[in-house]
């Protein structure tokens, strides 16, 4: 008797998604513009975001500070009232503008160098605090190898200092006069351009340059308070006792910073 076979393979037919697109790199998320510039405003450190916000806010300050100031040293005032004469007055007018001036001129040299030479500027800041933390750390292990040669006494000779003295004149003057011969061989167009480069450096990074600049614009506020003390003694010396105290505040505030 035949048997029937009755075990058969049944072939579904798997739907497909007409609606799947294919995974590339085109499919990933790209990052946008304003999260590239918030990436590259934090590599470039606290410092270089400091002056970015803060030289275009001194130079629109020492515009309109230096604009006012000027038409009014050369039009006619009125007599003073108080304390200071005509004359006096004028000569305050004309140091706050000078002030001014010398503010935007610092705060627009500083700008353009730093659009420039930005890469560099950013480069010098991280030096200079990693020199600062390599500092900190030799000035610790110093303090302790100190400790531990008083601890155990000092076995070197006098002759042995002496020729580690020797070694060590020895060693400077090599290094002095390779330098000389270094600078001696390059062409006078990359010798500029080297210290040009390290002036933009010593003026973000060693040079107190927002603190200079913000003292030449309180320096402008106080000789326009002396002003204003000749016409109104109350308000003046109020003015004056105000942008006094700013002045000393930001210098004592850079000084407890560095």
């Amino acid at each position: 008797m035949a048997t029937i076979n009755t075990s058969k393979s049944v072939h579904k037919k798997q739907p497909t998604n007409t609606n799947s697109q294919p995974a590339g790199p085109s499919s990933e998320r790209q990052p946008t513009s304003m999260q590239t510039d918030a990436a590259s405003k934090t590599q470039d450190g606290v410092e270089v975001e400091w002056l970015d916000k803060f030289l275009p806010t001194a130079i629109e300050i020492a515009i309109f500070g230096g604009s006012i100031t000027f038409t009014v040293v050369i039009s006619k005032n009125n007599d003073p009232a108080h304390i200071f004469g005509a004359g006096t007055v004028t000569t305050f007018l004309a140091l706050a503008w000078l002030f001014f001036v010398l503010a935007l001129a610092l705060a627009s040299i500083a700008q353009m160098a730093l659009s420039v030479n930005r890469v560099l500027v950013v480069a010098g800041f991280q030096e200079e605090g990693d020199r600062q933390a390599e500092g900190d750390r030799q000035a610790e292990g110093d303090r302790q190898a100190e400790g531990d040669r008083q601890a155990e006494g000092d076995r070197r000779t006098e002759g042995d200092r002496q020729a580690e003295g020797d070694r060590q004149a020895e060693g400077d003057r090599r290094t002095e006069g390779d330098r000389k011969a270094q600078e001696t061989n390059e062409e006078p167009c990359e010798w500029l351009a080297t210290k040009m480069n390290i002036f933009v450096v010593w003026m973000f990074v060693k040079f107190p340059l927002s603190l200079t600049v913000q003292i030449f614009i309180l320096t402008a506020f106080v000789f326009l308070s002396l002003v204003v003390v000749a016409y109104s003694k109350e308000v003046g010396f109020i003015a004056v006792g105000f942008t006094g105290l700013c002045t000393f505040g930001a210098i004592v505030a850079w000084f407890v910073k560095f």
